[in-house]
């Protein structure tokens, strides 16, 4: 938009008429040089000013639908009710336009293809968005060439797009001025930006539950296909490729040091085998994304030059990748093995399940004998440790559908409502189910030594069923609690006979009050 397209110009602080609009409202004046004359004459410049600040707002509004429509690539109509005819968008960008201290708006496109406008970034739903900013305070239609106004797009994946604009853009332009200052300085400039560079690069990462390796930025001073022999001489270049494999190395320390999910809440379904078949799978495929990135042409031409200057970072990072080695197999054949028991145990605990409690006896035989046979058959399975993890974790799950059947508030509604039966029957149901799967699982440890003496199950029944041992033991109490209960609750309805009735029952009635 030009200085022509806008009526009204900037002078000082206030709007002022073009010469044009004051020399036709002086000649439409009255020439009798009598009072009502000059407020005719005053009334014509304030009509005059009115329309042309209107035709300025107005322009500026054509302006913003030109540019929302050009770099979004939709069509008019769209644009048009969303600058012009829906009343709420309309007063955004009107407040944009007249308002000084609104020096931001955003303009994008929802899920629903639908067109939005605001001050704020969208948290999500957000395919593309532009904005406009102003890099002063000032009214829009009053600035006749927008010299004061940004504009530009930000993609859905703005880390991304921020990692590939340093890298790109920012980077070359950096080292292409960087001979106008001391070597000091420039050597200070570099680093930093290149920890801004890795740090941003790491962020995209997270962001995407993934491990990414920052790779040392191009020199745009370098041809491509410059021989590894030829960069031993710059040592800055050496030294930017060292601090590349020491960020690696700590990014690839943080990932083997993890370990699997340990604690367990009693009952949380989160902490049962869901989180085990979860951390094998994010395992698998963050290491396996490591690994694929440490075969790179990048990667291995970064340690080629290392072992070419013969730094002392080659020998240790080459046994580190023999480790990240060893880590995705484990993982990865973990995860192989657990896939079918996952899927087995999510037909029965999962969130669309619909096997009642009483019917989940069917489940233990089918996913102990999958355990047997994961634990004689693969390769980083085969110990103690993993076999009592994932053995912990069912005895968890065990419990989190028993305690969607019955718990402690369902019980005390029951007794309340003269319903003690009914929580007899639960309880003892409860523990039916949970004596079933310790049953179950003592036949299989015997098959297990049988059929693989040389690799028995070596595991102490208490570390595997501490946590449901404390559960049914609970449920034992509640359960006499409750049949006694019910018991004093019968009294009420006894009637007592014999010569000494009256006393009787007056007992009667003070061991129920009492006990009830």
């Amino acid at each position: 938009m030009c200085s022509s397209d806008l009526v009204v110009s900037r002078t000082g602080s206030g709007l002022t008429l073009p010469d044009e609009a004051l020399q036709h409202s002086l000649e439409s004046a009255p020439d009798d040089g009598n009072e009502s004359g000059l407020l005719e004459s005053g009334d014509g410049i304030d009509e005059a000013g009115g329309k042309a600040q209107e035709n300025a707002v107005e322009s500026s509004l054509q302006w913003f639908r030109g540019r929302v429509q050009s770099m979004l690539r939709l069509r008019s109509d769209r644009v048009d009710y969303l600058v012009t005819r829906n009343p709420d968008t309309k007063r955004i960008f009107l407040d944009f336009i007249q308002e000084p201290a609104r020096r931001r708006l955003l303009v994008w496109p929802g899920e629903d293809d639908e067109l939005h406008a605001g001050y704020d970034m969208p948290s999500d739903g957000r395919k593309k968005a532009i904005y406009f900013i102003k890099q002063r305070s000032f009214k829009v239609e009053e600035d006749g060439n927008l010299s004061g106004l940004m504009m530009g797009d930000l993609p859905s994946d703005v880390l991304e797009h921020l990692s590939a604009v340093s890298h790109e853009v920012l980077y070359p332009v950096l080292m292409a001025g960087r001979g106008k200052e001391p070597d000091s300085i420039n050597k200070e400039i570099s680093d930093v930006f290149h920890k801004f560079l890795s740090q941003v690069y790491l962020t995209v990462g997270q962001t995407q539950g993934k491990t990414l390796l920052p790779l040392p930025p191009r020199d745009p001073n370098q041809k491509e296909g410059t021989e590894a022999r030829m960069v031993k001489t710059d040592k800055e270049r050496v030294h930017v490729l060292e601090s590349c494999v020491a960020t690696w190395t700590q990014q690839i320390k943080n990932v083997l040091r993890q370990e699997p999910p340990t604690f367990i809440y009693p009952g949380d379904i989160k902490t049962g085998t869901v989180s085990e078949f979860s951390y094998w799978a994010n395992r698998a495929k963050d290491l396996t994304s490591i690994h694929d990135q440490l075969r790179s042409n990048k990667v291995l031409k970064v340690l080629q030059i290392l072992e070419v200057t013969k730094s002392t970072y080659e020998k240790p990072f080459q046994k580190l990748v023999k480790e990240v080695a060893l880590a995705k197999h484990e993982a990865c054949d973990i995860h192989l093995y657990f896939c079918p028991l996952a899927k087995l145990l999510e037909d029965y605990n999962g969130p669309r399940t619909t096997t009642r409690f009483q019917e989940i006896g069917r489940m233990f035989r089918p996913a102990l004998y999958m355990i047997s046979l994961i634990y004689a058959n693969s390769e980083c399975c085969s110990n103690t440790a993993r076999l009592q993890a994932i053995l912990e974790k069912l005895c968890n799950d065990v419990i989190h559908l028993a305690l969607q059947y019955v718990s402690g508030a369902q019980i005390f509604s029951l007794i309340e409502n003269e319903e003690a039966g009914t929580a007899v029957e639960q309880l003892k149901t409860t523990l039916r189910v949970c004596g079933a799967f310790k049953s179950t699982y003592f036949d299989y440890r015997q098959t297990a030594e049988a059929e693989c003496p040389s690799n028995p199950w070596r595991i102490q029944n208490n570390a595997i069923f501490m946590r449901l041992d404390s559960f049914l033991e609970r449920c034992h109490d509640i359960l006499d609690l409750t049949q006694t209960i019910l018991q004093f609750t019968k009294l009420a309805k006894i009637e007592v006979g014999g010569t000494n009735r009256s006393e009787e029952r007056r007992v009667g009635k003070e061991c129920r009050s009492r006990w009830s």
